[in-house]
């Protein structure tokens, strides 16, 4: 707990406004140089399959996070928070002769951080819906908006949510909760963000056969 009183806490930006293009301001610590603002733009949303986190979602920004800028803010132009500086994706590393700080630079969505925060405030860490599942994507056929990725279930947890449910291996998830399955990583995010006790209805394609299913989502255990 931090005594003083006139703090003001930041306002979070509405995710469904953030827009590619949108100004915004990164601020940070790099190297011990405090105050430290950088500007830019939003370079892309919900970047996932950098093979960084489990949970991605990522924004992109051209605003300059340096090494020591993690855990800033990222603002927008009206002071709002839009993410949580976190870190600077390069494909290689010093060793490659690459320059450290030259990437593309990555901010958690403050939604992210947020619900984050209120989990280990309230419970001493951060809760994650659980399925129990391990997945592959698979490419379905053309579709008007280009391709669309299912899941084909490769791994069930013994006793886990999705074996409860009914859920086998080599079934397809086609859509949970009424919303078809365009990309493999969200879907898993979108499961990481329920909350545990939600009814979960899932989609199903068993060797051609279209099934509906109910699972109640749980959480990984702690220990």
């Amino acid at each position: 707990h931090i005594d003083l009183p006139e703090l003001t806490p930041i306002a979070l930006a509405d995710a469904e406004d953030i827009a590619v293009g949108d100004v915004v301001l990164a601020i940070g610590n790099p190297y011990g140089f405090g105050h430290s603002v950088s500007q830019g733009i939003v370079s892309g949303v919900g970047r996932f399959g950098l093979q960084l986190s489990t949970y991605e979602g990522y924004i992109q920004t051209d605003a300059t996070i340096h090494l020591g800028s993690s855990g800033g803010a990222l603002i927008d132009h009206q002071g709002r928070l839009v993410g949580i500086n976190t870190l600077i994706y390069t494909a290689g590393s010093e060793r490659n002769g690459e320059t450290p700080g030259i990437g593309i630079n990555l901010a958690t969505p403050s939604e992210v951080a947020a619900a984050a925060l209120d989990d280990i405030v309230k419970y001493g860490h951060v809760i994650r819906g659980w399925l129990g599942v391990s997945v592959e994507v698979l490419l379905s056929e053309q579709q008007a908006g280009g391709p669309v990725q299912q899941l084909i279930v490769t791994d069930l947890a013994p006793g886990g949510p999705a074996q409860r449910a009914g859920i086998q291996l080599n079934d397809i998830i086609v859509a949970m909760d009424g919303e078809p399955v365009v990309d493999g990583r969200a879907a898993m995010l979108q499961i990481a963000q329920l909350r545990p006790g939600h009814l979960l209805r899932v989609n199903l394609d068993r060797e051609g056969v279209p099934l509906e299913l109910e699972a109640v989502v749980g959480t990984r255990s702690n220990s």
